[in-house]
């Protein structure tokens, strides 16, 4: 009889997890190994994600011996790609210079893939050594020497790490539920031993975009997870600035095309379902980038998941400082972001949203100098939704509130809400509309639209 999928994953968690479950003290019972004696490989999956590329590669320089480098995008996406002239089998310049930069030995796959799993099993498979780190573009490691070495020697085949997201400096996101309670810090899978583990066996302790086409594993073997995290890693996916952050946005916007009817795309009976040619017809690929820079993955933690608060870092601001600078330069970019809306015209896309940050006193300046916001759109729209996103570092930790506005023809304005100098608790702050055309609010489409600044 098959086992339900779901009673399969619960089998397979208990599994792993044994070591920590009955024998949390067993690492202790193995002679350590030192970690200096032992040569690593790594394998990073990337294409065009160079923002916070050369912090990460430095946190892990002294710990690799050589690294490979799987680029180049996913089929599916190369007709966007070619459409905005990118290169689909190579990276940009700037993560090659991250990569020169960081002095570790390294080698590249390009190509194009089917599948995130496809470049993790090319990846793994092209590592020379027998241990393996899994890293990515957006993780800064702090490594646990003495937990590192007990691993070596403890007989396990694969180890975690601590991998909280990072809403801001100082300010981590947890889980209230009861994974929260099992789990204050949430963890990911990292290293792993080649000669137990295959590249297809290794994607099952992995979380992936993308699971239901990873390939079939090659056995069914499932190896305990060592029971400390040989390494705490700072995961800064949401500070990547606009001009990274809008290709993880394109991505999981092409996903849901290829699957669903897309709203605003006027295709034949209602139906575009991953038809890039029809969707380009109707909107440009630039224009979905553009408008996609102003979407919420590009505004990283506004928002927080049922179920989902902030904690106090568990780093201190020493340790901080490796990357703390990177938020307030994606800071600086999203402001300069709110320069752009009010000097050139932008692409609304009808029924999705549209995000305006005012965290920083320069980005709210950017966007108005005495709190009123007006913004033009070169259609009247027939009904809008407009919505103010703060995070704050106290219960309940993220609002929504409806914000009060005016429509006067194709123009509507609102009022920047006040923020005390002194309340040290606002994260992050960002206003949300979404614009509606045509009867009932159903029209398809885009328009553009544009701040107005007092001249």
């Amino acid at each position: 009889m098959k086992i339900p999928p779901a009673l399969e994953r619960v089998s397979f968690l208990l599994k792993r997890d044994a070591r920590k479950l009955f024998f949390p003290f067993r690492w202790q019972k193995k002679a350590a190994i030192s970690h200096e004696k032992i040569k690593f490989s790594a394998y990073l999956s990337v294409y065009n994600d160079w923002d916070l590329l050369a912090p990460a590669l430095l946190s892990i320089a002294s710990y690799v011996d050589e690294l490979v480098v799987v680029d180049g995008a996913y089929e599916w996406m190369v007709p966007y790609l070619e459409a905005i002239g990118s290169d689909p089998l190579r990276s940009d310049a700037r993560v090659y210079a991250a990569l020169d930069a960081s002095g570790i030995h390294y080698r590249t796959i390009n190509g194009t893939w089917k599948n995130e799993a496809e470049k993790r099993v090319a990846g793994y498979e092209a590592c020379i050594h027998r241990y393996v780190y899994r890293i990515d573009a957006d993780e800064v490691l702090f490594f646990n020497d003495e937990a590192l070495d007990a691993f070596l020697g403890s007989g396990c085949a694969v180890a975690e790490m601590q991998m909280p997201l990072y809403a801001a400096p100082g300010w981590i996101v947890r889980s209230t539920g009861l994974r929260g309670l099992v789990r204050k810090i949430p963890s990911q899978l990292c290293l792993f031993d080649t000669r137990k583990i295959s590249a297809s066996t290794h994607l099952k302790y992995l979380w992936l975009v993308l699971a239901g086409e990873s390939p079939a594993p090659q056995d069914d073997s499932t190896f305990a997870v060592f029971e400390r995290p040989i390494a705490f890693c700072a995961h800064l996916s949401g500070w990547r600035t606009a001009e990274t952050a809008v290709n993880r946005a394109v991505f999981y916007m092409l996903n849901w095309m290829r699957h669903h009817e897309v709203s605003w795309v006027p295709a034949p009976n209602g139906s575009s379902n991953g038809d890039f040619e029809v969707v380009f017809r109707t909107i440009p690929a630039m224009r979905i980038r553009n408008a996609l820079k102003r979407g919420k993955i590009s505004l990283g933690t506004i928002d927080l998941s049922p179920g989902e608060a902030l904690a106090g870092s568990p780093l201190s601001s020493t340790q901080e400082q490796a990357f703390a600078g990177l938020y307030a330069f994606f800071l600086d970019g999203l402001a300069t972001q709110n320069q752009e809306v009010t000097s050139q015209q932008q692409t609304l896309i009808f029924g999705e949203p549209v995000f305006l940050d005012i965290s920083t006193q320069a980005a709210r300046s950017a966007l108005s100098a005495d709190g009123t916001v007006t913004i033009t759109t070169t259609v009247p729209l027939a009904s809008l939704t407009l919505r103010i996103h703060s995070v704050v570092t106290i219960s309940p930790f993220c609002v929504v509130e409806d914000l009060p506005h005016v429509i006067t023809g194709r123009n509507f304005s609102f009022e920047l809400p006040a923020v005390p100098p002194s309340d040290k608790r606002l994260l992050r702050q960002a206003v949300e509309f979404v614009g509606y055309f045509g009867e009932g609010g159903a029209g398809r489409g885009f328009c553009e639209f544009i701040v107005n600044t007092p001249s």
